[in-house]
């Protein structure tokens, strides 16, 4: 119960004046040793007056005001080293002032003196120590040389009570000598605790931050990369986009000057520019879907895929070529998948539209059949047809922007690039399995 008192009277004056864990193992040990030193010159009094020791009041005064004074200090926060060294002054002020007023070198307080290097081993530093004990051994020698000449120390304790108070004084000193050095093993253990623990922190943030600037390292390496796409794009996509402008915007400029050369044909020449202006539009529509699908944000929300598939079937109906082949769309009319409607309705136009405009007129029947399945990882939706099909050495590039897979395409070849883009926001996939005059198999995965 006393301990548990103390540490919190402890732990009060130090409050958080004294951070470093080594110094509040030796400032803690400089309480220990004043609250002892207190407690023993409160009680020394009653002892004092019981053996007609009067004078002693006056050292158990000082005695407690230099260690109430110092406590003080702790609760200011005053460096370790001058309250390590005070207290060690202080043990040679009070205590050796008393040997001298009881007998000297023959002073049953004598024990008392070996606190001074005690103190400035512990709260100190060796150098402390090792000064206070060349004091305290000029100080004892002295005492000893002066009494050898026969000068005699008054000794105002009764000779009667000299055995009584010299065990007395044995005892006590022994008994808060073990508990400081209790004290400061204990407070040693906590120090190298806290320094261990510390250190475990200090070594787990220093691999988190090495993990962090790992990281940050993979993810500038992966943004340049990106970067480096981007602008490879860009450039690509300047360089498309400006020939595909110009290309029919030069041949309406043409087909202008034959109408004014050749008025007579006029017919045949507005023909021509209405193709080119198509063209044109087409290319213009294209551009912007593909800036909507990049800068948009991705709205989710449920959707019906048969419903949507059937719309957008609708869409196509009257496209050149539509009615000539048969499109089936195997189902279920309850299938529900969570997306953005927007991007799904932009990847399924442009594949069912390649689907139709690259069908084989040539087969006696053409097809194109929509089907889907389930598995853990989400929703597969195929687009299968027979049409004019793909070779092995185009598969790959299919994707990439404005690349024509045949010399029949007549579009920008933005389509299948703006699919992969759409569905990299979406974070689904897409799956082509091709072979030239058999048919082609789209498989468009979105994410559970």
């Amino acid at each position: 119960m006393l301990m548990k008192w103390m540490n919190s009277f402890r732990d009060y004056l130090m409050g958080d004046h004294y951070p470093d864990p080594e110094v509040r193992r030796k400032v803690s040990l400089t309480f220990y040793l004043l609250f002892l030193g207190g407690l023993a010159t409160l009680f020394l009094p009653f002892v004092y007056v019981a053996i007609g020791f009067k004078t002693g009041l006056v050292f158990s005064t000082l005695g407690t005001f230099l260690a109430v004074l110092m406590l003080y200090w702790i609760k200011q926060g005053v460096n370790y080293k001058v309250l390590g060294n005070f207290c060690a002054f202080s043990v040679i002020l009070d205590l050796g002032a008393l040997v001298v007023f009881t007998g000297g070198i023959f002073s049953p307080a004598l024990i008392w003196l070996l606190f001074a290097p005690i103190t400035g081993y512990l709260l100190t530093n060796n150098f402390s120590g090792k000064v206070w004990s060349f004091i305290t051994l000029i100080f004892v020698t002295g005492m000893a040389i002066l009494g050898f000449y026969g000068i005699e120390f008054p000794a105002l304790i009764p000779m009667v009570y000299f055995p009584l108070v010299k065990a007395m004084n044995f005892v006590l000193g022994v008994t808060i000598l073990l508990l400081i050095i209790f004290s400061y093993e204990s407070q040693q253990k906590k120090a190298v605790k806290k320094v261990r623990a510390l250190n475990r922190e200090l070594v787990e943030q220093s691999n988190e931050t090495i993990k962090l600037n790992k990281s940050l390292e993979s993810k500038v390496i992966e943004r340049t990369s990106e970067l480096q796409r981007i602008n490879e794009e860009l450039d690509h996509f300047s360089y498309s986009v400006s020939h595909n402008l110009r290309a029919p915007l030069t041949s309406i400029l043409g087909l202008v000057d034959l109408i004014v050369k050749d008025p007579q044909n006029s017919e045949k020449y507005l023909q021509l520019i209405r193709e080119s202006t198509k063209k044109l539009d087409e290319t213009i529509h294209t551009i912007n879907s593909y800036l909507k699908s990049n800068r948009s944000d991705v709205k989710s929300e449920e959707i019906f895929v048969a419903s949507e598939l059937k719309g957008i079937i609708s869409g196509l109906a009257y496209s050149e070529g539509a009615r000539e082949l048969s499109i089936k769309v195997d189902i279920s009319e309850d299938l529900e998948i969570q997306t953005d409607r927007d991007r799904f309705r932009m990847v399924f136009s442009n594949i069912i539209s390649n689907a139709i405009k690259y069908a084989d007129h040539e087969k006696t029947s053409s097809f194109i059949e929509l089907s889907s399945k389930e598995n853990g990882r989400g929703v597969t939706i195929s687009v299968a047809d027979n049409g004019i099909g793909i070779s092995d050495s185009k598969i790959e590039r299919v994707f990439d922007m404005f690349y024509r897979g045949t010399e029949l395409s007549k579009g920008d070849g933005m389509g299948l690039y703006i699919v992969k883009e759409a569905l990299s926001k979406l974070g689904g996939t897409i799956n082509l399995n091709s072979e030239e005059y058999v048919g082609s198999t789209f498989e468009v995965t979105f994410p559970q």
